[in-house]
């Protein structure tokens, strides 16, 4: 495996025979989305058509298919993105603490490079995100009590093309977070299938046995176990509930974001990375939401698997790739992308051999997660999970259980059937 691997990486070495100089480094955009399972995206496979803009951003660049991210809630997945550090490493896993000021950033790492890195993030006011390397915006303020998405947009429409450096932007995109509240518009696109046509008389007494259900999942943000009484019909509503959000940030967002990159003519020139914080539950284990919502400690696989896609210079077109990935690989590939050296501290691994069709060493992957995540109290903070993926095997164990569950995920991928007495 390992004669494998370094004839890969030599393989790769004279396929990416032009290296990227300073003079034409691309721009770079980094999405990330909360709370983005990706098997609902058409990209992923998915019937519904919940993501036209993002399955054709897709389709010209590569599309990981097994993409996880580090824990199941936002401040630690985030930070690995950010740093190449896996959870247990960077140890931001509880609300008031920050990465070390040394820890090399993906900001720190591409302003080094010559690129321009502002600080559009919503969140680097609280502690979880301080020290992240993001330069000082004077709009930010302003454009932040708008609210909405426009401090991304006006970024981009008032400054992009200001410099002949180029940029690299950080946008996380958080109105896929419960609650799900798409609006009329969006929701009558998928809540006919949940329920049946408005003309059949059954279709008003289902929803009429959901409506109780139903607003409460499209006003609450906590949901623990016990508010909600669900039953397994309702995962039909909660699906187009959440299908309807995904519906309307593809329109009012990724396809914004593709008219103004095509208008202020850097479509051509930037790298798009799309990708998630963490995924999240609708009723597969009978919860709706992730371990921030419903404070429950779970790294079960629709809260760790995310959506990973690469587009732009140098990215391979109409790849998909079903090796297991995660998401602390995402910085050491920005920065081979754009011909910077990663810090000798990352943990990830460039992803560009695997996306040439190239085979790499396997290693386990590994998360960490608290009971409760950013408002948890000390006692769920006390409570941890932690798991490995290692080959098509899964551990999860949590400290307050002393059985931990294992699970075949080449046979068993919901995680339905807990092998662990059966295979010690």
């Amino acid at each position: 495996m390992l004669r494998i691997y370094r004839l890969s990486l030599v393989l790769f070495f004279i396929w990416s025979a032009h290296p990227v100089t300073a003079t034409d480094r691309p721009n770079v955009l980094v999405i990330s989305v909360d709370t983005f399972r990706p098997d609902h995206l058409g990209a992923y496979g998915y019937e519904r058509p919940t993501s036209p803009h993002i399955d054709t951003i897709a389709a010209g660049g590569v599309v990981f298919l097994n993409a996880y991210t580090t824990s199941a809630w936002t401040t630690p997945g985030l930070i690995s993105l950010l740093t190449s550090l896996d959870a247990p490493s960077h140890g931001v896993d509880i609300r008031g603490k920050s990465i070390h000021p040394n820890v090399v950033t993906l900001a720190d790492a591409l302003r080094d490079g010559g690129y321009r890195a502002p600080d559009i993030f919503a969140l680097t006011d609280i502690p979880n995100f301080h020290h992240m390397g993001f330069e000082p915006y004077p709009k930010r303020s302003e454009y932040i009590r708008r609210g909405g998405d426009e401090i991304l947009f006006r970024w981009l429409e008032e400054e992009a093309n200001r410099s002949d450096a180029p940029f690299f932007l950080y946008y996380h995109y958080r109105d896929l977070h419960q609650p799900y509240n798409p609006g009329p518009t969006y929701e009558e696109l998928y809540l006919e299938k949940a329920f049946g046509a408005a003309s059949n008389p059954l279709s008003w007494i289902r929803r009429f046995l959901a409506f109780e259900k139903m607003t409460l999942v499209k006003r609450e943000v906590m949901m623990p176990r016990g508010i909600i009484d669900f039953a397994p019909w309702d995962k039909e509503w909660v699906y187009a509930l959440y299908d309807a959000q995904i519906r309307r940030m593809d329109t009012e967002f990724f396809g914004r974001l593709r008219s103004v990159l095509r208008k202020i003519g850097l479509g051509d020139n930037t790298v798009i990375v799309i990708t998630a914080d963490h995924g999240e539950e609708l009723l597969e284990h009978g919860l709706v939401g992730h371990v921030s919502t419903f404070k429950e400690g779970s790294l079960s696989e629709e809260l760790v698997k995310i959506p990973l896609i690469f587009v732009g210079p140098g990215v391979q077109s109409g790849v998909q790739v079903e090796t297991r990935v995660q998401v602390i690989d995402a910085m050491p590939t920005i920065l081979e992308l754009v011909g910077l050296v990663p810090d000798q501290s990352v943990q990830g691994r460039s992803l560009l051999p695997l996306a040439a069709g190239m085979q790499r060493m396997t290693l386990p992957l590994f998360f960490e997660s608290t009971a409760g995540g950013y408002t948890a109290s000390l006692e769920q903070y006390a409570i941890r999970s932690h798991s490995v993926i290692s080959g098509d095997w899964k551990l999860i164990s949590h400290t307050n259980s002393r059985t931990p569950t294992l699970f075949d995920l080449s046979t068993d991928p919901l995680e339905d059937h807990d092998l662990y007495q059966d295979e010690p």
